[in-house]
């Protein structure tokens, strides 16, 4: 075998242990939340909502990352439908991703109002997950529509960008266009959101005092868990920034 066909069997074989494992791993949580109704929470559907994204992914991005590797980049499927799904498959994994985010959004959301207002009866609506489920996967499918304008089946073979829709005088303009405006909504805005947040509530448990006679002992329990909580809140914020700042470079 030549180098080329070792290295497309290491990464298929690769890709095969990761769809494995995410179909797994994701259905079992899936499993988990749907047999037990005490630990459903509006925490654990969005982490229902990531691992249907997750699951998305597994089934429609892998294999297209797989075929490319034997198809030497090239579309798969030619005509009507080439045309359908070079557009349709792109469009699905920037949904997943959308959807994924914003689920980390309502999280950040859903905390700041249990540490800040837990009694605030306007918020009763937004911990239905049977509310806010469709609204963000609505809102995902709605915010990265813009895909589809720009993936193209050039030459009925090569699925990539094309930003000559409106003529090649706009091709510049709409690339950067196209790429600010992802950056924008898929990351910029998200960490601004999700940072000032749990900034909020990181000061909050830091500066709170229990009311009563507290023992030493007792003090030093809660700073523990003060720390505990703003750590936890510094990593989500710096892990998000460090994850998805690769992808929008």
């Amino acid at each position: 075998m030549e180098g080329a066909d070792i290295g497309n069997v290491v990464f298929t074989v690769l890709y095969g242990i990761t769809i494995l494992s995410s179909a797994v791993g994701n259905t079992v949580l899936i499993s988990i939340v749907w047999k037990r109704p005490e630990v459903r929470s509006l925490n654990s559907f969005m982490f229902v909502n990531m691992a249907v994204a997750d699951l998305l992914v597994t089934l429609f991005m892998m294999p297209w990352s797989i075929a490319q590797f034997y198809s030497e980049g090239g579309w798969l499927i030619t005509g009507m439908l080439g045309e359908i799904t070079c557009r349709g498959v792109p469009y699905i994994g920037f949904i997943n991703l959308a959807a994924s985010i914003l689920c980390l959004i309502i999280m950040a959301i859903d905390r700041y109002y249990a540490v800040l207002q837990p009694w605030n009866r306007h918020t009763l609506w937004f911990r239905k997950a049977k509310v806010i489920t469709p609204l963000i996967w609505f809102m995902a499918m709605v915010l990265v529509s813009i895909t589809c304008m720009f993936f193209d089946l050039v030459d009925d073979k090569w699925c990539l960008y094309n930003f000559a829709v409106f003529g090649q005088d706009l091709r510049e303009t709409l690339r950067r266009f196209y790429f600010l405006y992802l950056f924008t909504i898929i990351y910029f805005i998200p960490l601004v959101i999700i940072s000032v947040l749990y900034k909020i509530v990181a000061y909050k448990v830091w500066f709170h005092q229990t009311p009563g006679f507290h023992t030493t002992e007792s003090q030093q329990h809660q700073e523990l868990i003060k720390r505990r909580v703003v750590r936890m809140l510094i990593v989500i914020v710096v892990t998000f920034a460090a994850c998805w700042l690769p992808s929008q470079v």
